[in-house]
């Protein structure tokens, strides 16, 4: 094993459900993140985003 699954286990004391629930909150915050991103830039960009059909013509209007 490696270090840090023996310290994932270490953490949790080896109880799954521990495990689980913290490995099910990592991925909500990571694919959280991107959307986060976009909302914090404010209302014009999300404007702007939801106005344009695709990642080329964003692009291209810069």
């Amino acid at each position: 094993m490696n270090l840090g699954l023996l310290a994932f286990g270490a953490v949790t004391g080896g109880n799954l459900k521990k495990q689980v629930a913290i490995v099910f909150a990592t991925m909500v915050i990571v694919v959280a993140l991107p959307f986060a991103a976009v909302f914090a830039m404010g209302e014009s960009v999300v404007t702007f985003l939801s106005g344009v059909p695709s990642l080329e013509a964003a692009e291209n209007e810069g």
